[in-house]
């Protein structure tokens, strides 16, 4: 995942959606067993099982043990094997055992040009300011033991804190939380709860948000926020520093 602000000029990599000669009779790793073919024509090694996590993980979001329990037992399993297919494509896989979420994203290949199979998406300074603020309450509520939450009222007023053109406005500021809440709940980074305006945090959030890009950008938003650079960032219509994600 590559973080790049273009107000701040913050650019991090981190770690935010087959077969390979393999005989149809061998035995694979982790304990699969080769299939002879699940239709007429297939050619694949696979259990059904095994293709269809794979597939999971491809499509994205994630799998975890929450949102998709067999796939993630299906994962754990035969981890090994569903590794090597993704790396055939050039994926790689994320995994975390203690939040029991895991996703495929696009391998770390240095020095040459290879197909990117993980689309990138751009995010707003908002967009950031926000998954920052985000991974602390999740850290901090795991740390305690409990699951984390969070309301658009609070998220608002996070976002007011900093200098950006427009976010003075109460409405406008609520307008671009509300916007990149519902962007988050898409990918599945926010679950909504039965009460109104109010999120789950997910456990994926902190795999996706890593340490290192943490490290690279906060710095940066902290002295925009305490205006140390002067000036505004952004523009009024919310395309307010760019900052390139990848997701899946």
């Amino acid at each position: 995942m590559t973080a790049h602000d273009e107000q701040t000029g913050v650019s991090r990599e981190t770690d935010l959606p087959h077969d390979a000669d393999i005989p149809a009779s061998a035995d694979l790793a982790d304990g699969v067993v080769a299939t002879d073919g699940l239709w007429p024509g297939d050619t694949g090694t696979l259990p059904a099982q095994v293709r269809s996590a794979l597939v999971q993980l491809i499509r994205g979001p994630y799998v975890s043990a929450r949102r998709t329990p067999n796939h993630w037992a299906t994962l754990l399993a035969h981890e090994s094997v569903i590794r090597s297919r993704l790396a055939d494509v050039w994926l790689d896989l994320a995994l975390d055992e203690d939040r029991e979420v895991a996703f495929a994203r696009n391998a770390p290949v240095e020095g040459e040009s290879v197909p990117q199979m993980m689309r990138k998406q751009s995010l707003s300074f908002v967009d950031t300011a926000l998954l920052l603020y985000l991974r602390h309450q999740l850290l901090r509520a795991s740390a305690a033991g409990e699951r984390a939450y969070v309301g658009l009222d609070e998220l608002t007023e996070h976002i007011q804190q900093y200098r950006v053109d427009g976010n003075h406005d109460h409405a406008i500021a609520a307008k671009r939380v509300k916007a990149a809440v519902d962007r988050f709940v898409k990918y599945a980074l926010l679950d909504r709860t039965d009460t109104e305006g109010r999120y789950e945090i997910m456990s994926i959030l902190g795999l996706v948000v890593t340490a290192d890009l943490v490290a690279g950008i906060e710095a940066e938003y902290r002295a925009i926020r305490e205006g140390v650079r002067g000036g505004s960032v952004g523009s009024a219509d919310g395309a307010d520093g760019v900052v390139g994600e990848e997701w899946v």
